[in-house]
């Protein structure tokens, strides 16, 4: 027999409870939105109710993590010809994983590819280069190559448009994305990679100075 909830239980901002024949139900996971029970309802149906909210809360918790992983959308690729591999600010939490391979230039190339684990250490490509990673395996298609020495940008959110641009300074390449036309809109990621010795530059000023990467 299901027990009729105390009266008189206020509901605070950071606390909802449920008065059950378990005992109390408490989850500060639903401090986010503040509710009271319906006392027009029976116990199980209350009991229904908030077993519902609750489980809402949860999977809004559970799913947190990959709606932050959306702000780190961008990472360098890169091939020896015999391994791939691709170093992103953020952690992947599920394998495989297709994503959009952007080789600036003029033109501009495309190429897929799958990741499939992480690692442990960079891969040949990658290795020395100053990149703090973490880094993840990279399969490639045989239509989808990148050529040694060649740097990609991973984008992981190919559907939304932005200008992928690459330039080098005295011993290395910057990678940046913009939201809209290279140097004259908003910033939204960069990364430099060091290649270890002299290349005539390329870059401007602003594509490393003056704006605030928004990824």
């Amino acid at each position: 027999m299901v027990q009729e909830p105390v009266r008189g239980v206020h509901h605070t901002d950071a606390q909802l409870c449920v008065e059950a024949n378990a005992g109390n139900v408490s989850s500060p996971a639903l401090a986010l939105r503040p509710a009271r029970l319906n006392t027009a309802l029976g116990p199980m149906e209350r009991i229904t109710m908030a077993v519902r909210k609750y489980t809402a809360a949860l999977a809004l918790i559970v799913f947190l993590p990959s709606v932050a992983l959306g702000a780190e959308n961008f990472g360098i690729a890169a091939s020896d010809g015999s391994s791939a591999c691709i170093a992103i600010r953020g952690p992947i939490q599920s394998f495989p994983r297709k994503v959009e391979i952007v080789v600036p230039g003029a033109p501009q190339r495309f190429r897929s590819g799958t990741v499939t684990s992480p690692l442990q250490k960079p891969c040949a490509a990658l290795a020395s280069r100053d990149l703090e990673g973490p880094f993840f395996a990279l399969r490639l298609t045989p239509d989808d190559t990148l050529s040694p020495g060649e740097f990609g940008i991973v984008n992981f959110a190919p559907k939304q448009a932005r200008s992928f641009r690459s330039c080098t300074s005295n011993e290395g390449v910057h990678l940046s994305v913009w939201v809209g036309q290279a140097l004259e809109s908003k910033r939204i990621w960069h990364e430099y990679v060091y290649l270890g010795y002299d290349v005539e530059p390329s870059c401007m000023r602003g594509d490393f100075e003056g704006h605030t990467d928004g990824a």
